[in-house]
């Protein structure tokens, strides 16, 4: 008798299966015939948003811009318990690029405005774009462009370029901080990020930045945080204010802001960074997402490859993934 309640509880399950998976083939067939159009699909009165058939998108020209769509107009107030945290990433900042641009297609504004953005060394750059593509009518893709894309060209200009990236990476960031403000972007409030001024000698200790006031200000604050000794900055330091610092990373890795937070982790260094003990500081409540899964990226290879020539198959591996990895990405913003 239970072996029979057990086959018939198999077959429900099978034939529930196939229902599901023909209602699917159902969705990417009108999404075909919608092209980039936006529909959305209703379970649980929780929309999600589909701009185009994954499966289709082979290289970067292929991938959709999502501007003007995903965009909720209602005004939603930033929960300080809540945060969405960016790791440090060296040249895989194309790679976080297209990993955010993949993951606002199906998460809709109005949830990512509830959560403060965090970052740390590239990661802080990615974070403000986010804040940028958030909070405007301009995506991901748009500031990947015209400002992570164009900073790697200007880097491979130089023969020592390499050697001094957070001086173009300052310059961007200036260029990117008067655009947003036309924008009506609020950096105060919603990002934050560390660096790590020196301490006597020998030492560092971590600085929180949350408090953003002129363009100056900003392009420091973004650059100190990629100041990797000697690497980034062609000397041992950069500048905040005057104060000598380097790469948050060094001593804030995970950047946080309240401990009692519920944290989310975007990790694009590999698994084993995170046990470094700089990583072992964290927030009582936290989700932690490998956005790089299949270890596409191999260190320190393509961590520190500034050609932007490869720059555009990162973003487009990045929004792969993201796609990949939808239903951690749901559940960890509590969508499923």
């Amino acid at each position: 008798m239970k072996s029979i309640f057990q086959s018939e509880r198999y077959i429900c399950k099978f034939n529930n299966l196939i229902f599901k998976y023909s209602l699917e083939k159902q969705l990417f067939k009108k999404q075909s015939k919608l092209s980039t159009c936006a529909y959305n699909i209703k379970k649980d009165n929780i929309p999600r948003f589909c701009f185009s058939n994954i499966r289709n998108i082979k290289q970067y020209s292929d991938i959709p811009s999502n501007a003007n769509q995903n965009n909720q107009n209602e005004e939603v107030k930033v929960n300080d318990q809540k945060e969405l945290l960016l790791s440090g990433g060296g040249c895989a900042i194309s790679y976080q690029a297209g990993y955010m641009h993949g993951l606002s297609e199906f998460i809709p504004k109005k949830f990512l405005k509830q959560y403060r953005v965090g970052g740390v060394s590239s990661g802080s750059c990615i974070a403000s774009f986010f804040v940028c593509s958030v909070y405007s009518d301009k995506d991901m893709k748009y500031w990947y462009e015209k400002y992570i894309r164009e900073n790697l060209k200007q880097i491979n200009k130089q023969i020592l370029g390499p050697f001094n990236a957070t001086k173009y990476v300052k310059e961007q960031a200036i260029q990117a901080y008067i655009e947003a403000q036309s924008l009506k972007v609020p950096f105060n409030g919603t990002l934050h990020l560390y660096i790590s001024p020196r301490k006597y000698v020998l030492g560092f200790t971590k600085q929180l930045i949350d408090n953003f006031t002129d363009p100056q200000q900003f392009g420091e604050s973004i650059s100190c945080s990629c100041a990797i000794p000697f690497v980034t900055t062609g000397r041992f330091s950069d500048f905040y204010q005057g104060i000598s610092a380097i790469d948050g990373g060094f001593t804030m890795a995970l950047p946080f802001r309240n401990q009692d937070s519920d944290c989310i982790f975007l990790n694009v260094l590999p698994k084993i960074c995170s046990e470094f003990p700089v990583v072992r500081e964290r927030p009582d409540f936290l989700s932690v997402i490998h956005i790089d899964p299949d270890e596409y990226l191999k260190f320190p290879k393509d961590y520190f490859n500034f050609s932007y020539e490869i720059a555009d198959e990162y973003f487009l591996r990045g929004y792969l993934s993201s796609h990949k990895q939808k239903q951690k990405l749901l559940r960890a913003f509590k969508m499923l």
